[in-house]
């Protein structure tokens, strides 16, 4: 498995870093609202999806390992 490229932020995030929530955030935003719209045809649903992902990040960014899985699949 390659170099995680998440890896410092998540790890940061875990510690209770907000700064590296908001990097996360500006990084991975698009990316998650494309796919929930896509997947739910509903933009307002697809902005309560990234929000309760980030919610679960922000909660759970601690309990992530580097190596066991990829942080935007896990």
């Amino acid at each position: 498995m390659g170099a995680e490229p998440d890896e410092e932020l998540v790890r940061r995030i875990g510690a209770g870093d907000p700064a590296a929530m908001q990097a996360m955030v500006a990084r991975k935003l698009p990316r998650i609202l494309a796919l929930a719209a896509r997947m739910l045809g509903d933009p307002a649903e697809a902005e309560d999806v990234a929000q309760e992902t980030f919610v679960r990040i922000w909660r759970h960014a601690s309990g992530w390992r580097q190596g066991h899985a990829r942080f935007d699949t896990w």
